[in-house]
């Protein structure tokens, strides 16, 4: 699994920086934590499209899309290791209530026992 860091403005490189003034200056919402998910060809693939004449709006919403898949698919996968993390705490204390509902059986049993040989010698 990938951790993503806290990522700087600067870092993002020229043809990200772009779509993220260019969609704020057009009111839309960013979600900056999207940012933590751009990889190194993500820029380059911007580079490229933008290049090709492909308008900043399209590219934008192409590479918005990509990282919301992205966001998902780790936080998916947090998800599971925690669901992963939960089941094996629960499984853990199934198996230590069956281990001291068995060592009282155990003891019960021992006890029972006990009395019944006191009272056999006791006759």
């Amino acid at each position: 699994m990938s951790n993503f860091s806290a990522v700087r403005m600067e870092d993002l490189g020229e043809p990200i920086q772009e779509l993220l003034k260019e969609a704020m200056e057009n009111g839309e919402e960013v979600d900056m934590s999207l940012c933590a998910h751009i990889k190194v060809r993500d820029v380059a693939r911007v580079f490229d499209s933008m290049e090709s004449g492909n308008s900043k709006q399209v590219v934008w919403e192409e590479l918005k899309e990509q990282l919301i898949e992205r966001a998902a698919a780790q936080k998916g996968e947090r998800i599971e290791a925690k669901k992963s993390r939960v089941q094996e705490e629960a499984d853990r204390r199934a198996r230590e209530e069956a281990e001291n509902k068995a060592r009282i059986e155990a003891e019960r049993k021992a006890r029972i026992e006990a009395e019944r040989k006191a009272r056999i010698e006791a006759e």
